[in-house]
């Protein structure tokens, strides 16, 4: 995978990480990391792990429940 390629990923990714707390500034989202959600797995869809039960109808989207330490 080129540079660019992985560039464009990474991009996706933390849009698709932003969209999940949509009023919160990602800064405020890195101080309260045990109550955020947190990227799991990437592949043909998005993963992130939280720590209470999400849902969401993103289809490139999956939430997992876990217990999160800072």
């Amino acid at each position: 995978m080129d540079a660019d390629a992985r560039s464009i990923q990474i991009d996706d990714l933390r849009a698709a990480w932003l969209s999940t707390e949509s009023k919160a500034l990602a800064e405020e989202r890195i101080a309260n990391i045990v109550d955020g959600v947190v990227v799991a797995n990437t592949s043909d869809r998005y993963e992130f792990f939280a720590t209470r039960r999400r849902q969401t109808q993103r289809t490139e989207l999956r939430y997992r429940q876990r217990t999160l330490e800072s």
